[in-house]
């Protein structure tokens, strides 16, 4: 769907679609590494690729109107995330500890890792200012 050679400078990519935007079209998501903000709002994503966690840019990652219901393992590596906005997604050992992370939304509250997350203290910098379940 994207090809680099073009979009290389891109800081902001909202993808919008009902049907036609496919888990395969965001493989090559991963080689926009000035990306800032990422909002994909497609009922059809399931799933993101692994490699998302190369774009250590990323300030801003929008999943709130997909499918997805397990991030891969690689979103720990986003150190610069400011928010991580989810639909149910489950959270995975290791978000507690990204620095920059002021808000969390939208996330599953029956995985060990969100309730470990949630009883930790609240004023510590190492940990969400904001978090919201679904």
């Amino acid at each position: 769907m994207l090809s680099n050679a073009n979009f290389q400078a891109l800081r902001v990519l909202d993808l919008e679609s009902s049907v036609k935007l496919r888990n395969c079209y965001l493989q090559n998501i991963c080689h926009l590494f000035q990306l800032r903000y990422l909002r994909i709002a497609a009922s059809s994503i399931t799933r993101l690729p692994e490699q998302i966690g190369e774009l250590q840019f990323l300030e801003t990652l929008d999943l709130r109107h997909t499918w997805i219901r397990k991030l891969p393992g690689s979103i720990v590596k986003l150190h610069r995330l400011i928010f991580l906005l989810v639909n149910g997604s489950q959270l995975l050992d290791g978000v507690g500890n990204m620095q920059f992370l002021e808000e969390l939304s939208g996330i599953s509250m029956y995985n060990e890792c969100t309730k470990k997350l949630v009883k930790r203290d609240p004023d510590s910098r190492t940990h969400s200012k904001l978090i919201s379940s679904s």
